[in-house]
């Protein structure tokens, strides 16, 4: 996957913890510098391996990433509905 700089992205950790960053570097050999977001605290500058991710969304927060993936399916449902 290629990370976008000043983009915001959501992922899980080989240790089940979600975390939520924004990249701030360009990704060398797996290795990307992020701002990590804690909820309360942002941490600047952190070497993230994305190698090790088990996942990772373009959607950082879990509420719109299900309410855009609802949106997707009824779309996909309405179209099926109208061909013949």
């Amino acid at each position: 996957m290629f990370l976008e700089t000043g983009k915001s992205y959501r992922a899980r950790t080989a240790f089940g913890t979600e975390i939520t960053f924004t990249v701030i570097g360009p990704d060398e050999q797996n290795w990307t510098i992020v701002e990590l977001d804690e909820g309360d605290r942002v941490e600047p500058n952190v070497w993230l391996n994305t190698a090790l991710l088990l996942w990772i969304s373009s959607e950082p927060k879990r509420k719109t990433a299900i309410s855009k993936a609802a949106d997707e399916i009824i779309e996909v449902l309405e179209d099926s509905v109208r061909r013949p």
